[in-house]
């Protein structure tokens, strides 16, 4: 059977020779190139569920911006379960996206590994714990941000309690904010570029109030194992950590030799994209001593970085004890996003033998 796929573009950025970042090109060219057909929609438009009719799924690669979560949030659900379309993202793989405190619950109650982490909304429960931690420093995150953007080491109890008092009371909207106001101008300089180039506001913008959260600070990680999984496949590369910092994300110093990624890192990645049931999912993994955990979990990710990966490791039985088997070869991630998608709309629609009903 033929398919009918709605793709909201997404063209954030292209280089020559290859589709960067522009999930939805690639998207496209699959489709057309294994005979389906695409119809182009614009999300922004008010008939855009109109715009959706005789269409068998609807994809749309949404970025962390506060008008795209804002309007993802509200459409994509809507379209899932209410015109029971398939979706790509689907719920289970992106209503936490970008959401630092969805994830640490998430986590928490499906036992997925991940550094402790320590989230309060009453100002008097926060500082108590601030006053009475034992093991500084520790890491304080505000809920959205990407690339490390929003996340700091706190040394010591006074400056804890000074984040703490500050979130509670104005709220900031970034922990770089308060340094200087020559920062701060540039941060907004840099964003009002941002927003006129794009037509999106960043979240990093919106003031985060009235929450708090800490997380365990993990010693002698000096990169993290990015890895990517998209249905049975895994791909990985390691993130060094920037120069004189704890952070790797956005450091920009990216090795993809594959005899240097933890296998444990390959099945923990596996292991949360089953239990969250996710469509895709890219893990930060970090060492908690031995231990490897998730410090974050994404459905979206930087394209022309996976496709860099020499191939993947596919993955046959259960995520602890299964056989990661390597493939060599390059992969646009696109790609594998169609064939599943493709498997997923095969499946549904024999079995709900809408072969003949649709066009």
């Amino acid at each position: 059977m033929k398919y009918k796929i709605a793709i909201q573009p997404n063209n954030y950025g292209k280089k020559d020779g290859g589709y960067d970042d522009d999930f939805s090109a690639c998207w496209k060219d699959t489709l057309e190139r294994l005979g389906h057909s695409v119809k182009i929609v614009d999300v922004w438009k008010s008939n855009i569920l109109e715009q959706l009719e005789l269409c068998h799924a609807f994809m749309w690669r949404f970025i962390h911006s506060r008008e795209h979560i804002q309007l993802a949030r509200r459409l994509l659900p809507t379209i899932e379960h209410y015109l029971d379309l398939p979706v790509f993202p689907n719920e289970h793989t992106a209503w936490h996206y970008d959401d630092k405190i969805a994830q640490a619950m998430i986590f928490k109650v499906l036992g997925i590994s991940h550094p402790e982490t320590y989230i309060f909304f009453d100002f008097t429960e926060a500082l108590s714990f601030a006053k009475n931690y034992t093991n500084y420093p520790i890491v304080l995150k505000l809920a959205n941000g990407a690339g490390s953007s929003n996340v700091k080491l706190i040394s010591d109890f006074n400056e804890a309690e000074y984040y703490i008092k500050l979130v509670f009371d104005k709220g900031v909207n970034s922990l770089a904010a308060d340094i200087s106001i020559g920062n701060r101008l540039k941060k907004i300089k840099h964003f009002a570029r941002q927003t006129l180039k794009t037509g999106y506001t960043d979240l990093s913008l919106d003031v985060q109030k009235r929450y708090i959260l800490f997380q365990k600070f993990l010693p002698n990680n000096a990169f993290d194992s990015r890895v990517t999984v998209i249905g049975n496949r895994a791909f990985a590369y390691r993130r060094s950590n920037r120069v004189n910092d704890f952070r790797a994300s956005g450091s920009g110093i990216i090795d993809w030799e594959p005899s240097k990624i933890d296998e444990q890192f390959i099945r923990l990645a596996f292991d949360t994209a089953i239990k969250m049931k996710m469509q895709s999912c890219a893990i930060d993994g970090l060492y908690d001593g031995n231990k490897p955990v998730v410090g974050e979990v994404s459905y979206a990710y930087v394209h022309h970085l996976i496709h860099t990966c020499p191939g993947h490791w596919e993955l046959q039985g259960d995520a602890k004890y299964g056989t990661l088997v390597w493939k060599d070869g390059q992969m646009w991630p696109g790609e594998a996003h169609i064939v599943d998608f493709l498997e997923v709309l095969s499946e549904r629609y024999e079995r709900k033998q809408y072969g003949n009903n649709v066009s």
